[in-house]
């Protein structure tokens, strides 16, 4: 499958600073900082899906859950305080 943020380098920004958070909590040398992160990541993930129908068109949801898009996302990121950026940048 295509990768949605390649050849894309006007979401190289926001992808990677989102991809680094992400690898530092769950490689973080204290084992319930990560398992933490996660019960956050699901919950907010969850929280998403009740509210937008349309969440697997969301290049970031694929993202932060590490899965891959069926195909192109129409979009990258949620609006407002759903934003997955914003949601990163607390844990």
């Amino acid at each position: 499958m295509k990768n949605i943020f390649e050849n894309k380098p006007e979401n190289n920004s926001k992808e990677e600073i989102i991809k680094k958070k992400l690898g530092e909590l769950v490689n973080a040398e204290d084992f319930d900082v990560f398992t933490k992160a996660q019960d956050k990541i699901v919950g907010f993930t969850e929280k998403l899906r009740e509210k937008y129908p349309d969440y697997q068109n969301y290049g970031f949801y694929h993202l932060m859950i590490g899965s891959t898009p069926r195909g192109e996302c129409a979009k990258k990121d949620f609006p407002g305080e759903d934003s997955i950026e914003k949601f990163i940048d607390s844990l």
